[in-house]
């Protein structure tokens, strides 16, 4: 949120905090919204999809809050602007921190009364405009309705609003369930790592009939084991799903495969990964790049690729990835006193 004074712009925090809310009530809390996505998502793809899903999604808000650091309110739901814009915090973490603690309530109050909470909430502020707090004191008065003051007050002995709400970092409680896919789609991955790219597993094929998220996950675990990959493993792992792996558009898996030729200095893929990284211009698909690239002493190809590209990429993800690649934070404001790998440029007087 953010308001002119003085022709300056000055950016508050406005309830950015309830976006949250908004978004993923809508999405992942009533499945009964017509027309919503996850809805549309759990009935077509089915209930075993859902578990697999909120997995692959927490690996990308590791992966964001490691980026803005554990300490860093923009990794809470409350994030402190400070004079700076309300796009330097755009992330996942109101998406997934905000689910895991909307879920975390709905263990709480319990499925069905949270659904009728919810369900009146809407019903009650249609054409409104709300703040958190206004959904707070609908909790409160409506948990009271049902359980009356003794569970209202078990019930804020537990919210642990101020926690959830201002606290950086990954939330204290994690909506995560294992299901068999997940599990298998990890196993695979550990039997690829056990073998060296010296051979595949056996009924390696299995990898095909995993949801894309799974197959995410699978790759996820070999991004989280980098000690042990090799380059053989990464180029029996292509040969055994090229038809999946390099496919521009299948962003989910060629993004993570990238990161893995990165790691393991796959040469022969570069060619591809620039392709890529001119292809697709959505943050949450090319952020992860830019940053194993620069995270493997490859900055230098980095502001490369970013250069040949930039005038492909929306401004905010300009920003986005100037600032990632940028070694300091004070330079990021000032790229004319920055060289192509994004050192400080000291100017002799």
């Amino acid at each position: 949120i953010y308001r002119y004074v003085n022709k300056q712009v000055q950016y508050q925090n406005i309830d950015y905090l309830f976006f949250f809310f908004k978004q993923k009530t809508a999405y992942e809390m009533l499945r009964s919204l017509v027309g919503s996505e996850m809805c549309i998502r759990d009935r077509y793809m089915g209930e075993e999809y859902v578990p697999i899903d909120v997995v692959a999604a927490y690996s990308e808000l590791q992966e964001d809050i490691k980026q803005f650091g554990e300490n860093d309110s923009f990794s809470s739901l409350t994030p402190q602007f400070n004079g700076k814009s309300p796009d330097d915090a755009f992330s996942s973490v109101p998406y997934e921190k905000g689910y895991h603690y909307l879920k975390y309530i709905e263990s709480i109050i319990g499925v069905e009364d949270f659904k009728g909470i919810v369900q009146s909430w809407i019903a009650n502020n249609a054409y409104k405009t709300v703040v958190a707090d206004d959904f707070k004191a609908h909790l409160k008065t409506e948990f009271f309705k049902r359980q009356g003051p003794k569970g209202l007050f078990k019930f804020y002995t537990k919210l642990n609003w101020n926690t959830w709400l201002y606290k950086p970092g990954e939330p204290s409680v994690k909506a995560l369930t294992e299901s068999e896919q997940i599990i298998d789609a990890k196993k695979l991955a550990q039997e690829y790592l056990n073998l060296k790219g010296e051979a595949s597993p056996e009924n390696y094929n299995r990898f095909r009939n995993f949801f894309v998220r799974a197959q995410a996950i699978t790759i996820n675990y070999f991004l989280e084991n980098k000690q042990n990959l090799t380059l053989e493993l990464v180029k029996r792992f292509e040969a055994d799903f090229s038809d999946l792996l390099t496919n521009i558009r299948q962003c989910e898996l060629i993004n993570r495969f990238l990161r893995l030729c990165i790691v393991t200095k796959y040469t022969e893929r570069y060619d591809l990964l620039v392709k890529y990284m001119g292809s697709i211009g959505r943050m949450r698909y090319v952020t992860p790049v830019f940053v194993e690239l620069k995270e493997n002493d490859m900055l230098d190809f980095a502001w490369e690729i970013y250069r040949q590209h930039e005038s492909f990429y929306h401004p905010i993800a300009r920003k986005t990835f100037q600032t990632c690649l940028l070694y300091t934070s004070d330079a990021a404001d000032d790229l004319l006193c920055v060289d192509l790998g994004g050192r400080r440029i000291i100017k002799k007087k």
